[in-house]
């Protein structure tokens, strides 16, 4: 699904349907924003196969989450990823009529129609992007499958960090917890770090003496 917001001319991807409106992400500031009906024209109403259902809302899973937003205002890598890795499945995800589609050479591999550059695309979305990094050019996907979404690398690739997955990111470590961790927690783990590295000291200081 996609929408036009009204009073500009950028088309966004939409991440679910809440209760306040269209649910989309803004690339460049790194947040949500909810786009109340009134204020959008929807381009292409198509539902995601990606959405997931809670409470009379749908949108992508990880947002449900007990940390995830907040961890994402926090800058965590996690949340970061999953979110511009989200984008980029919702924005590609079905075919578009404007684009070409590349020619077919057998064995998994087509061919850019604006460099020639031969490659296996490894994905089931509706649009796919030559790999050559000067090229980039979006096109169609022969291979496109709406069944088969999830064997795609683009859906793959949200395993990245996936421990993570519930746990509180701490923006004065730049770690994730079980939960938020209380300042005396993170003083003793302090502690134990200046400890750890003491010891350390120590030990080298040790040997570079026997040795000499």
């Amino acid at each position: 699904m996609k929408i036009l917001v009204r009073g500009s001319e950028d088309v966004f991807p939409v991440f679910g349907l809440l209760r306040g409106g269209a649910l989309t992400f803004d690339r460049r500031e790194m947040v949500f924003r909810i786009v109340p009906a009134a204020d959008h024209e929807v381009v292409d109403g198509r539902s995601s196969s990606f959405w997931y259902g809670r409470d009379g809302e749908t949108t992508f899973a990880e947002f449900f989450e007990k940390y995830f937003r907040e961890n994402l205002a926090n800058g965590a890598p996690r949340e970061k990823f999953v979110a511009e890795s989200y984008h980029e499945l919702f924005d590609r995800e079905f075919p578009r009529d404007e684009q070409e589609t590349p020619k077919y050479y057998g064995n998994g591999l087509v061919s850019c129609p604006r460099c020639g550059r031969i490659f296996r695309p490894l994905s089931f979305l509706g649009t796919i992007r030559c790999n050559d990094r000067d090229c980039r050019m979006e096109m169609n996907n022969p291979f496109y499958d709406p069944e088969r979404l999830k064997e795609s690398i683009e859906w793959s690739r949200l395993t990245y960090l996936a421990e993570c997955r519930d746990r509180y990111y701490c923006v004065k470590t730049q770690r994730y917890y079980p939960i938020p961790p209380s300042r005396a927690a993170l003083f003793a783990e302090r502690v134990s770090e200046w400890f750890r590295e003491w010891r350390k000291r120590r030990r080298n200081r040790r040997g570079r003496e026997k040795r000499l």
